[in-house]
């Protein structure tokens, strides 16, 4: 109310980043000990998040030492805050905590969409280069491709080409047009690379970080028998 009789708008700070809450999946795959904290699933380009240096793949465990339980009491807390305030965000990245110093901006009135066509190319003659593993079928990323899908060029990953209804990747919601990035914080370049991280996890469930519609995420695919 204060600032709609001062200045007759609203003004939010904005930090410029997606957040997951950290499950019990996510904390074991990066080596936490337990699951806290809200976890960086993208970073926009030119926000605060960016110039500040945070990354996807930071979990916030505080802001100006007042703990962050999850994805929801770090974006209350920012509402709590105006543009420019400076603030200390305690990030835990490659199994240490650091501090980090972010200014934080102005909400933008409109936030431009990335989202992309999902259209492939023309269905391949070829069979997929990986193996249906968990009920998706995938191939390696090519320029042609993340074109198509409105990808940052140099884009690399596998690109979900096929998901079997009903099984294990249908009902972790990946789609058509994905692109997995990562497996188990293993960075995935083609289709075989995505093939042996995932025979690596074996009965595992896998952490999967996914660009879909040109936003990125995290996902837990989990195996065959325990959705059974």
């Amino acid at each position: 109310m204060d600032q709609i009789v001062r200045s007759g708008k609203v003004t939010r700070a904005w930090l410029g980043v997606a957040l997951q809450d950290v499950t019990g999946d996510i904390a074991a795959n990066f080596h936490m000990d337990k699951p806290r904290g809200a976890l960086v699933a993208d970073v926009e380009e030119g926000s605060p998040a960016s110039k500040s240096g945070l990354q996807t793949g930071d979990i916030i465990l505080a802001i100006d030492q007042k703990p962050v339980l999850d994805g929801r009491s770090l974006q209350l807390a920012l509402g709590q805050m105006m543009p420019g305030k400076a603030v200390v965000l305690t990030v835990f990245r490659n199994g240490q905590e650091q501090n980090m110093n972010v200014t934080l901006g102005e909400q933008p009135a409109q936030r431009e969409s990335r989202s992309g066509s999902r259209q492939l190319r023309e269905p391949s003659t070829q069979p997929y280069t990986a193996s249906e593993i968990r009920g998706i079928g995938v191939e390696t990323l090519d320029a042609d491709t993340a074109r198509r899908l409105g990808l940052r060029a140099g884009t690399q990953g596998a690109v979900v080409v096929n998901v079997e209804p009903g099984s294990v990747g249908d009902q972790s919601g990946l789609q058509e047009g994905d692109v997995i990035l990562e497996v188990n914080r293993q960075s995935i370049h083609t289709a075989a690379e995505y093939d042996a991280a995932m025979h690596k996890a074996g009965s595992s469930a896998a952490v999967l970080f996914v660009n879909s519609k040109g936003r990125t995420h995290y996902m837990t695919l989990r195996p065959e028998s325990s959705t059974r």
